[in-house]
């Protein structure tokens, strides 16, 4: 299994995006980041300018979508439904201070678990689900500023893109997806954003 790598300038502009329109992170709080393994280096990126922003820590979570599909695998539904206390206190810990954002960076894995039976597959995700009401509470309550966004994966590049090679396929998901972020190579996102909700409020007026 090898992991691909986005664009470094790409990347450089979809972290920022995310800090300041996403959640308009605010010097002294703290950067809840829940990523998968094919987020890591847009984590890393989002960590870095983060911290160049004033936050005060940055606490990563991270699964991998290969462990967690060996579990699925494996384990019996009930184990799999388990979610240990200290998970959940984890995410918990750092919000409820009410001076944290959280950023979700996830992917799609449209054939991994094509080979798990229904049941499990459903035990897991009330698992994660679970972690994620933890994140909802918060939401819910109007005191936690968050956003979620996707990053590519070889896996879902190759089942939108199957005529092309991997690295070709894994390049058109990559632009799709800064597409919809507003991120290109020659202009600010968050000048993008902001035009954008400009135009917003024209329409909804």
């Amino acid at each position: 299994r090898w992991l691909k790598i986005m664009d470094s300038k790409l990347c450089q502009k979809y972290a920022k995006a995310l800090l300041h329109i996403g959640v308009n992170l605010q010097k002294g709080e703290t950067v809840l980041l829940q990523t998968c393994t094919e987020g890591l280096q847009l984590a890393t990126e989002v960590t870095k300018q983060a911290f160049e922003m004033g936050a005060k820590d940055v606490v990563v979570h991270i699964e991998d979508a290969e462990i967690n599909h060996l579990r699925a695998l494996h384990c019996d539904e009930e184990t799999l439904k388990v979610v240990p206390a200290w998970k959940l206190e984890s995410v918990d810990s750092v919000l409820r201070d009410g001076n944290a954002v959280q950023i979700g960076i996830m992917s799609s894995y449209p054939t991994l678990n094509n080979d798990v039976d229904t049941a499990k597959l459903l035990a897991q995700g009330f698992a994660s689900n679970e972690v994620r009401n933890v994140v909802r509470k918060y939401i819910h309550a109007g005191t936690l500023k968050w956003v979620g966004t996707v990053c590519p994966s070889m896996n879902w590049a190759k089942q939108l893109y199957p005529e092309l090679s991997d690295e070709e396929a894994y390049k058109k998901l990559e632009e799709e997806l800064c597409y919809m972020m507003r991120v290109d190579a020659d202009t600010d996102p968050v000048d993008n954003w902001h035009a954008h909700c400009a135009d917003m409020a024209k329409i909804s007026k």
